[in-house]
Order: structure tokens, then sequence, then C-alpha cells
């Protein structure tokens, strides 16, 4: 059902009617801009646009008039989600904990390879001396 629109609404008033009301409403149902609806109404768009913000936050606290203006919400975007990223920082820390596990075994060998390298040297400075 479409919504006549008279001419325009001559004098300025101060306060808002519900004519005044209607024709906003219907303008932003419509999808009319502010600026459009403002010419309707010979008031600026900054009127129209706070009247507008008004009607609706009576209308979020269960006022009869507001209902008038009540536009659908946009629809929210998800949020993307990251991508998931191997944990390198947990590797590091289990890397290290096994190297560390190993420092006995590792100091045991290179002891003994030491001490063989010892004997080994001893052997052969024996053998070319005597």
């Amino acid at each position: 059902m479409d919504y006549k629109y008279p001419e325009q609404i001559k004098t300025r008033r101060r306060f808002w009617t519900e004519q005044e009301d209607n024709i906003l409403a219907h303008g932003i149902r419509t999808k009319k801009s502010y600026k459009q609806i403002s010419k309707l109404v010979n008031r600026s768009e900054a009127a129209c646009t706070q009247r507008a913000f008004y009607l609706r936050e009576s209308f979020s606290k269960n006022n009869a008039i507001a209902r008038k203006v009540s536009v659908e919400p946009k629809p929210v975007p998800a949020k993307p989600k990251a991508p998931e990223v191997p944990d390198l920082m947990l590797d590091r820390v289990l890397n290290a904990e096994r190297t560390i596990q190993q420092i006995p075994t590792l100091t045991l060998i290179s002891g003994a390879s030491a001490i063989i390298s010892f004997t080994t040297m001893m052997i052969v400075i024996l053998a070319v001396y005597a």
C-alpha cells in the first residue's frame, strides 16, 4: 500500500506532528534518503535524522509511535576465523627437553672418546720413541 505524500507541509513547527512522523516512517520503510524526506516535511536533513533516531530509541522502549519507524536490522557478518598455525614454540620447548634428557649420555660418550683418544695418543707416542 503506497502512502500519498502531501505536497509539502508549508509551516515550520517546533514539535513534530503525527503526520510528519508518518511521512518520515514511510520514507524510511521505502528506503528514501533523509534529504528526500526532509523536502517532504519541510525540515532539515539533520532534523529528520535525529527524529528517526529518537523514534527508533522510543521503539526499543516499547513506545507505540516508534513502531511506525521500525527498520529491519542489517545482518551482522561473521568474523573470519584465523588460520590455524602450528605451535612452533611448543615444538622448540619439546626439542629442548629431549636434548636436556640426552646430556648425561652425551657427556659419557664424549668422556669415553676423550679417554680412548688419550690412550691411543700415548700408545702412538710410546711406539715412536721406543
